[in-house]
């Protein structure tokens, strides 16, 4: 086994270094956010759970149209620049033990994958919610409130056996889901077996998080029965698809400012990548 993951790890090495980092721009990100809110190029549909969902939430809960795609963007950002996804970052540094600090942290905190129990996964989301709470104040820094979504979602997700029973337990930072992942059965996938009831439970916490009141409960009831009963194919939901595509803004609006944002903002330093995740684990909340 030691010697198979030394195998994977050399090969994925070299693969993510053929892979070229998709953030290429120079903005600020509330800059760029401005920037791309106005001018829409036009890319081809990407289909991403973290941007979809949070949209969706921040869409019912009435957010402006700017802090909406925002959000929703930088929920989606730990997943596309290639110096925090997880993947990448864990094969980057299998073999550089003087960075398995910054590589445990990257795993450990802004992908949730930080290991332990019912009492750590729990721990986990009440200090998410807490810092959620003093980020949405600001919008200007609604770059940090998407990244911390981000390990929010990650916190339901990441995590094996059933939601909410004492057996449920987090996924460490060594293997990640690598095994279950391999062998078709990814907790990424909202529809696989077992994993409906985490990304219900997601949705309903993030709802409540970010709700501004109670008006819109209604609206946010129906969102969450066409969730229940959307349906899914080897981890595409054609139905989550059809939901942005069909409304000719929404659609056009959230796809063309990715594509934009990725060319036009700068990449996130790893200092203000490190203020989100000790506001994920709590460190920096007073």
């Amino acid at each position: 086994m030691r010697y198979f993951l030394l195998f994977l790890s050399i090969c994925f090495l070299g693969l993510t270094g053929c892979f070229s980092n998709p953030i290429v721009g120079n903005k600020e990100p509330i800059e760029a956010a401005q920037y791309c809110a106005e001018q829409y190029p036009a890319p081809e549909f990407v289909e991403d759970a973290h941007l979809y969902t949070t949209l969706s939430i921040t869409e019912i809960a009435k957010y402006d149209d700017l802090r909406k795609i925002t959000i929703s963007y930088y929920s989606q950002y730990p997943d596309i620049d290639l110096d925090y996804e997880a993947v990448s970052v864990s094969f980057k540094y299998l073999l550089v033990p003087w960075e398995w600090r910054w590589r445990n942290d990257i795993t450990g905190s802004l992908h949730s994958l930080h290991g332990g129990t019912r009492n750590k996964i729990d721990q986990r989301r009440k200090n998410i919610k807490n810092s959620l709470s003093t980020t949405l104040k600001d919008p200007q820094l609604d770059w940090l409130t998407g990244l911390i979504i981000h390990a929010y979602g990650d916190s339901f997700s990441h995590t094996k056996n059933e939601f909410n029973s004492e057996e449920e337990k987090a996924y460490n930072v060594w293997i990640g889901h690598a095994i279950p992942s391999i062998f078709g059965n990814s907790p990424d996938d909202i529809k696989q077996k077992g994993n409906e009831p985490k990304y219900l439970g997601y949705i309903d916490n993030l709802y409540d998080t970010l709700k501004t009141n109670d008006e819109n409960y209604n609206e946010y009831a129906k969102f969450r029965d066409f969730v229940d009963n959307m349906e899914c194919n080897k981890g595409k939901c054609s139905d989550f698809h059809a939901l942005f595509t069909n409304n000719p803004e929404n659609g056009r609006r959230i796809v063309q400012f990715t594509d934009c944002m990725n060319n036009e903002a700068r990449p996130l330093l790893e200092t203000e990548v490190q203020q989100a995740m000790d506001l994920i684990s709590g460190n920096g909340i007073d």
